[in-house]
């Protein structure tokens, strides 16, 4: 009528369902039913919240019929312009292409991605591979940790989700700089065998179970390799300090402060800007004299 269209959507899932007493919480910004760092589920209390806003702008509305144990229904009606049918756009290649595309960085670093949202998993790879870096991604805090035990020296950069399940971003977060400490202990006052070898099993579990990996005199790759950098006064054996950026949508103080204490050194916001996401990284290694 008029040129326009009403259409209504319903997304229907036979999931856990959600208390009647908590249905209200849906539509908050930043708010949701399970609120923690370390949650089953993934999310940050905006998808809903953004939905709503964006139904009311095309004159309709969104509820949600949900129970217990049987599942939810999210249904919403919108007014539609009548229009051509326009070709398909590559919105992240535009974004690439946009952002900085022409003044890619001179680094190529080995970065490990702890990041359990399969969407966001794939944009982050993408944006990392076109500025030519080597990416590994884990879907939780804890692989984060069990990737660093075995392969740490490897990686030069982390990029770690705040919230995930199993093991939230904070946490893992904590537990790498507790590596890096421990095994530069072993390094700087441990006493190997006359013939040269570690105290412990290549690659093998130390008696409290975690993971050795071989004390080798590795080297950390460096972009720079001018003498009379700032470099020359940082260790540069195993498990020197791993730059860490933690991704999330939103920071408080609160949250700011948690991650600083546990060893996070920056902070990216989501959604993911290819520029800003690049010139964290540039900052990051400014910062460590690595450019």
């Amino acid at each position: 009528e008029g040129g326009e269209v009403e259409l209504e959507f319903c997304v229907r899932d036979t999931g856990i369902g959600i208390a009647k007493e908590n249905q209200h919480l849906l539509f908050s910004a930043f708010s949701q039913v399970e609120n923690s760092y370390t949650k089953r589920f993934g999310g940050t209390g905006l998808g809903l919240a953004i939905s709503q806003r964006l139904v009311r702008l095309m004159g309709g509305d969104i509820w949600v019929e949900s129970e217990v144990g049987t599942g939810t229904s999210f249904n919403f009606n919108a007014s539609f312009g009548v229009g051509e049918i326009l070709p398909t756009v590559n919105h992240l290649e535009m974004t690439l292409s946009q952002n900085g595309n022409d003044q890619l960085p001179s680094l190529h670093l080995n970065i490990l991605v702890a990041e359990d949202n399969a969407v966001n998993q794939a944009v982050i790879h993408r944006m990392l591979r076109k500025l030519e870096h080597t990416v590994k991604i884990v879907g939780n805090g804890q692989l984060a940790v069990d990737e660093f035990e075995l392969n740490g020296p490897s990686y030069d950069l982390i990029l770690m989700d705040v919230q995930m399940p199993v093991m939230d971003g904070i946490e893992a977060t904590r537990l790498i700089r507790r590596i890096e400490t421990s095994n530069k202990d072993q390094v700087q006052h441990g006493d190997g065998d006359d013939d040269g070898r570690d105290d412990f099993v290549e690659g093998g579990k130390s008696s409290d179970g975690i993971v050795s990996i071989p004390m080798k005199p590795l080297l950390r790759r460096s972009s720079n390799n001018n003498s009379n950098n700032n470099n020359n006064n940082r260790p540069q054996s195993v498990y020197p300090h791993i730059p860490i950026i933690a991704l999330s949508a939103y920071v408080t103080t609160t949250d700011k402060d948690r991650c600083l204490a546990a060893g996070v050194d920056s902070f990216a916001t989501k959604p993911i800007n290819f520029a800003k996401l690049q010139e964290v990284i540039q900052e990051i290694f400014r910062k460590s004299c690595k450019m």
